[in-house]
């Protein structure tokens, strides 16, 4: 721990360079695809068909014949289940015919003249409803970001007015939201605007409140780049792990900040370390019990969910105890330093009037 103290600076590095391959990934995933996450049937609209086949296929297999089939369509397949020769695989496809009654004929067609099938079913989403349903999913996102930031500088912060200020701003953002005057890509945008300022004045009026809030956005960024390296195909639920995904990054990132700048009993360093023993307990065993529902999920929806806090898990270890937990020592020595100085000026001050 010496080690750490000495070069907790050095060590800004890592998380540093996570921050800014992340943001790599993402920008290339928006220009190869022209969107920042691969979105699934649920979010991009199309075909979705559970067919439980009988012949020796793979999932590779059922996947490529569909693509060669639909050239035009993006394919994308899983295994759910086998039980002796028959196999059970779930087939996402859109963009196969502009109307998804269509397309789900179609797709139903080609597997029944292709592989002998025991039974099918199919459940479609339109491309502008699974469009609107994303938006408003990555401003309720948004939204939770801006709450949270409130919430912490409300603890965290000093100015008063910031605090009102910027509640009525979280408030305001919320009602347009739900009132549909935030709505749609041009109502994205606002919103995303919105949060990036009020972040900044976070930051810039409270270093332990920014340290938070960035602590928060660097694991959902790091937690997006591997989705989508990965090559995952994100869901409605997956959508839901990110929220999951905050909440627990801000929960321990608080209790740091809380240990460190509310407690006045030891050293800094001291209190980094006593709230390190309690925080890697709480991260390593609930990573430990995301890993194990993971690899025994029979459900593909709970497996994506897990795994992307798995992921979120890994990043929150990371970028609260080399990002935040270095920021709130060095503002804390810089804090007391600031104190010391003030103080042998009051006393010089007081000499000169003797």
């Amino acid at each position: 721990m010496e080690w750490y103290e000495n070069n907790y600076k050095k060590l800004f590095i890592i998380p540093t360079l996570l921050i800014l391959l992340s943001v790599g990934v993402i920008g290339w995933q928006i220009a190869s695809t022209g969107d920042f996450v691969n979105k699934g049937v649920s979010l991009a609209g199309g075909v979705s068909a559970t067919v439980s086949i009988e012949d020796a296929v793979t999932q590779t297999d059922i996947e490529q014949a569909v693509r060669d089939r639909f050239p035009q369509a993006d394919v994308a397949s899983r295994e759910l289940s086998s039980s002796g020769a028959q196999r059970t695989f779930v087939v996402d496809a859109s963009e196969i015919a502009e109307d998804e009654q269509e397309a789900a004929r179609q797709l139903v067609a080609f597997l029944e003249e292709t592989y002998t099938v025991t039974s099918v079913s199919t459940e479609t989403t339109g491309p502008s409803l699974g469009e609107a349903f994303f938006i408003q999913t990555i401003i309720g996102i948004l939204l939770a970001f801006l709450w949270m930031g409130w919430v912490v500088y409300l603890y965290f912060g000093e100015n008063m007015t910031i605090k009102v200020l910027m509640g009525l701003l979280a408030a305001t953002a919320t009602v347009m939201a739900t009132q549909g005057i935030l709505e749609g890509t041009t109502g994205l945008i606002a919103l995303f605007v919105i949060v990036l300022g009020a972040m900044a004045v976070y930051f810039s009026s409270s270093v332990p409140a920014g340290a938070v809030i960035l602590a928060a956005a660097s694991t959902v960024l790091f937690t997006l780049a591997v989705v989508n390296l990965i090559g995952m195909r994100l869901s409605t639920a997956g959508v839901a792990a990110f929220l999951m995904i905050i909440g627990y990054s801000v929960d321990t990132d608080i209790l740091l900040s809380t240990r460190v700048l509310k407690s006045k009993e030891t050293s800094v360093f001291k209190r980094i370390q006593d709230a390190f023993k309690t925080g890697i307990t709480m991260q390593l065993t609930t990573t430990a019990a995301v890993l194990v529902a993971y690899i025994l999920a029979s459900s593909e929806i709970i497996e994506q969910i897990m795994l992307i806090i798995l992921i979120g898990m890994i990043g929150d270890i990371i970028f609260t105890w080399l990002q935040n937990a270095g920021i709130l020592y060095w503002f804390a020595k810089k804090q007391k330093t600031r104190k010391e100085n003030n103080r042998l000026a009051s006393r010089k001050k007081r000499g000169g009037k003797k």
